[in-house]
């Protein structure tokens, strides 16, 4: 079950995009919680600080870096618990991840705080003009599609490239990850990573708006439930509840190009809509009981055909599920 604490976020109409990011990046870029007082001891932590120094040493203009980041993993973790597994883990994401400079950080009047001060330098920018012609043959999506495969092929299983608020950028492709480094990985962490990857080939938001079809919401939170439920010592258990409540907040709120009431960009298909948003709240309520009655009751007075303003329906009580202090 998750922590009341984690749950009960500040209700304050609806999130923005940016404050929504902030919540939910813990999931993929956070520092693991909850893990010291598991750990094995002082072994565990003196592994996790030497691998940590380890991984800032490496050369990132070799092309091998990353396997060799790996195997230094598989080398240092391999006899430790899983819960320093996991904290080991983090601690090889966080240093890809931030070795993934956004590809537009190479070309002038980059943003400095988006940029790496250690990036990979074999990455191609494909802002540099010369992938051009075959970006107008292919369209945006097939460069992609064909790029993953080369990217892959010539530096890196575990690296794969996709398109976000009108940006290129580098992401971990987690479940390749998972596979260079093999057994050594525990559960938790191949569970964690298929959330992960899920969220890349098919994220719940883009561009400040819900791309994911409602009536597949339900089914991909159920992940997060079911992760919670089954590892409920791991030490990535806080950052999936942050994600989960996230994502259900946006749901229930709305969020800046996803308002909850109708609007003038929506107007044609409000309706339509709106009653797929409450079919999907109502999915969410019969696999957490938390949000059961807040559905219904949001349900019922869409039907009654009360006003919405600002993202809540009048009448309804938002406080049962989420806090407004």
């Amino acid at each position: 079950m998750m922590s009341k604490s984690v749950r009960r976020e500040k209700l304050s109409g609806w999130l923005t995009y940016a404050a929504l990011i902030a919540v939910i990046a813990a999931v993929g870029f956070g520092g693991c919680a909850g893990g010291g007082a598991a750990r094995s001891g002082d072994n565990a932590a003196a592994t996790l600080a030497a691998f940590t120094d380890k991984l800032a040493a490496l050369n990132h203009s070799d092309k091998k870096v990353i396997q060799t980041g790996t195997e230094l993993y598989k080398r240092e973790f391999a006899q430790l618990s899983d819960t320093a597994k996991e904290e080991g883990y983090q601690k090889l994401v966080e240093w890809l991840k931030g070795a993934m400079t956004p590809i537009h950080c190479s070309t002038p009047g980059a943003n400095p705080y988006l940029c790496s001060e250690n990036p990979f330098t074999f990455l191609p920018n494909l802002w540099d003009g010369k992938y051009a012609d075959e970006i107008q043959a292919k369209g945006w999506d097939g460069f992609i599609d064909d790029f993953k495969i080369k990217l892959k092929k010539e530096y890196s299983p575990a690296i794969t490239v996709y398109m976000a608020e009108g940006d290129l950028y580098y992401e971990v492709d987690y479940t390749a990850l998972g596979k260079m480094i093999g057994d050594a990985l525990p559960d938790s962490i191949r569970a964690y990573n298929a959330i992960m990857d899920s969220e890349t080939i098919a994220p719940f938001l883009h561009d400040a708006y819900i791309a994911l079809p409602f009536d597949q919401y339900a089914e991909r939170l159920k992940p997060y439930l079911d992760f919670v439920k089954k590892y409920p010592n791991s030490s990535y258990v806080e950052r999936i509840e942050n994600g989960y409540m996230g994502y259900v907040n946006i749901l229930f709120m709305g969020v800046d190009n996803s308002p909850v009431c109708p609007d003038r960009y929506h107007a044609e298909t409000a309706e339509e809509l709106t009653i797929a948003r409450i079919r999907a709240m109502e999915a969410v309520g019969k696999q957490d009981v938390r949000f059961a009655k807040l559905a219904a009751d949001i349900a019922a007075a869409f039907k009654a055909g009360k006003k919405c303003k600002n993202n809540r329906f009048d009448g309804v009580d938002y406080c049962q599920a989420f806090s407004c202090q």
